[in-house]
């Protein structure tokens, strides 16, 4: 999230979707439509709809569509703004633009763009310092845990991740390793299957490296993004207290 937009990579799973049933489609749209003056999953409501056939195909549609979930975001957020600052109308500038991610390369390509884009802004000094990331979110898992990350790509604990009993971020899909990549309707399956947080990092260290034109690079005598953590992790964790794998 930058002060002027916002980078999202999501994952639709419209196959998924349709192993819904009429009641889970309803379910969810009343999650994020709550009828007014019904208190609560309403049954009678959730019945109602659910018996329904042209209902529940337009909102499974609906539901599985990038174009509705963006809606579904900008609003709320919208109208929380323009409330605090006593304004109406149009909020966003513009339509949002839509970039397709095909295979893991690309996946990769465009996660690494959107968490070093503060960076690249010159907003922060070095990668790791961006915030409302979801590098920010995955180290910030890492140090509940008090993980060390090490540069051979494996870290010194298990790795953070939407499964681990701290992870708060359910929004946030884990890099790797999530549960059974081969089911088809695993939602919370990996974003890019054997990818671990030290494998992300080690690339994304080598791509803030780069130099673009009009953007911030990091400066190539910069010590490694490893070296960087591993300070942090001792100052974190002193002698005497428990740290694994940081070196």
């Amino acid at each position: 999230m930058m002060d002027n937009h916002l980078h999202l990579l999501v994952r639709i799973d419209a196959e998924a979707a349709t192993a819904w049933s009429a009641v889970d489609v309803a379910r969810r749209w009343f999650a994020l439509h709550p009828p007014r003056r019904v208190a609560g999953a309403d049954d009678a409501w959730l019945t109602t709809h659910a018996s329904r056939p042209d209902w529940v195909t337009a909102h499974r549609k609906k539901l599985c569509s990038f174009s509705q979930f963006v809606k579904d975001l900008k609003q709320p957020i919208a109208e929380r703004l323009n409330r605090r600052w006593g304004e109406r109308g149009a909020f966003w500038q513009g339509r949002c633009k839509i970039s397709r991610a095909e295979g893991n390369a690309s996946v990769l390509a465009m996660l690494a763009y959107i968490d070093l884009n503060p960076h690249a802004a010159g907003l922060v000094e070095i990668p790791e310092h961006g915030r409302d990331t979801s590098l920010e979110a995955r180290l910030a898992a890492w140090r509940e845990t008090a993980g060390g990350i090490t540069p051979d790509g494996e870290a010194g604990r298990p790795q953070p991740t939407d499964h681990h009993p701290r992870a708060r971020n359910r929004w946030l899909l884990s890099l790797g390793n999530a549960g059974d990549d081969r089911a088809p309707h695993n939602l919370r399956r990996s974003l890019l299957p054997g990818m671990t947080l030290a494998r992300y990092l080690k690339y994304l260290d080598a791509a803030a490296r780069r130099i673009r034109e009009g953007k911030v690079s990091l400066n190539a005598s910069a010590r490694s993004v490893f070296e960087r953590l591993s300070e942090e992790a001792w100052k974190v964790y002193p002698p005497g207290k428990a740290m694994a794998g940081v070196g």
